[in-house]
């Protein structure tokens, strides 16, 4: 039968001679924490992989067990899921241009986020930068975007207008289209669906994961 992740974990750990205690201090958490990892009781956070890794002496594929395949990045064990890029705001509006997406499970921003949704292979992660959807999104939190999802009023969406690459609450009626940012220090974007605004839909924002 195959190990879960968090039984992998405890193996290397009893190997090196590490308490939970001390694996706990080397990838900051705490030892309960590492404790609910090792028995299932909680998911691994998977932006730490790579310091679980380090720790651990392993590679984050040893980890996670065997070798990756770098399209699907699939999770064995309790935390059945998929490993998905984390890119750059830049990259993602060359995405929104390409005619070949992002190639898919390849990280431009350090260690691939876990997603237990069922998204299309062409999914992405970004990390929120700036306030302007506080308090829902917060700076540091990552949102999972999945270009082949429809956008429709009310969603969340990546954006591209007019050059910039931005993360708004998408609505549109008849006549003209609005970018909303929840926080109202920020105005909202609105254009005429007839009118000449370079305008990109990038794709739906469908989780976040809240910043550790």
């Amino acid at each position: 039968m195959s190990k879960t992740l968090g039984e992998r974990i405890r193996d290397r750990r009893e190997e090196l001679g590490l308490s939970q205690e001390q694996l706990g201090s080397l990838v900051g958490l705490q030892k309960a924490q590492i404790s609910n990892i090792e028995t299932g009781k909680r998911g691994t956070p998977v932006e730490r992989l790579q310091e679980f890794a380090q720790a651990l002496k392993m590679s984050v594929s040893e980890i996670i067990e065997g070798s990756v395949d770098p399209k699907l990045f699939p999770i064995p064990g309790a935390l059945r899921g998929r490993l998905i890029p984390i890119i750059s705001w830049v990259k993602a509006g060359d995405f929104a241009e390409a005619i070949d997406c992002w190639p898919a499970g390849v990280s431009g921003e350090g260690s691939p986020v876990l997603v237990h949704k069922d998204v299309s292979l062409k999914s992405f992660a970004l990390k929120v930068v700036g306030n302007s959807m506080e308090t829902r999104f917060k700076e540091g939190d990552i949102i999972v975007v999945d270009p082949e999802i429809e956008v429709q009023t009310g969603d969340y969406c990546i954006a591209k207008v007019a050059g910039e690459v931005t993360f708004k609450q998408y609505y549109e009626n008849g006549t003209e289209i609005r970018l909303k940012a929840l926080s109202p220090k920020f105005p909202d974007i609105v254009f005429p669906k007839a009118g000449s605004v370079d305008f990109q839909i990038v794709g739906k924002v469908v989780e976040m994961i809240p910043k550790l």
